[in-house]
This record gives structure tokens, sequence and C-alpha cells, in this order.
């Protein structure tokens, strides 16, 4: 959760200065306007860009995770057919 924070943090500041160095440039509304939807939209891009990696990776680890659990239980259910087995056999 911190890294959202410091990412959304980061939009932000990288927003404000877009902003501000426009202003200080000049050039007028326009120009400024433009330039700072300019700047939100291609820092909106690299966001959703780190978003979508960090839920695919999100998604990778519990396909990982459901994996090994059905391993174990797997392993576990022929443990007790053997189990029964031999006890079967006696």
């Amino acid at each position: 959760m911190a890294a959202r924070r410091s990412a959304s943090l980061a939009v932000v500041l990288v927003s404000a200065g877009t902003l501000a160095s426009t202003v200080v440039a000049g050039g007028g509304e326009v120009r400024i306007v433009a330039a700072t939807i300019g700047g939100l939209a291609l820092v909106s891009v690299g966001w959703l860009a780190g978003e979508n990696t960090r839920a695919g990776r999100v998604y990778a680890r519990r396909l990982a995770d459901r994996a090994t659990e059905r391993a174990a239980a797997r392993e576990v259910e022929r443990a007790e057919q053997v189990h029964r087995a031999l006890a079967d056999e006696r």
C-alpha cells in the first residue's frame, strides 16, 4: 500500500512540476493547458503501465500459490490412498 501512496505522490509532484515549468516559461493560457493535459496524460500512462505490471505479478503469484496448494492436496490424497490400501491388505 505504501508503494501506491508513493506512486500517487510522484504523479502529483510530476504534474505540479509540469504545470509550474509551463507557467514559468510563459506562452499563454492555451500552452499552459495543453502542457498540463499532456503532462498528466504522460504520467497517467506510465502509472497505468506500472499498475498493470503489478496486477499481473499479483495474479501470477496467486496462480502459483493455488497450484502449490493443489499439489499439496493431491499429495495428501495419495498418502491417504496408500494408507487405505495398506489397511485393506492387512
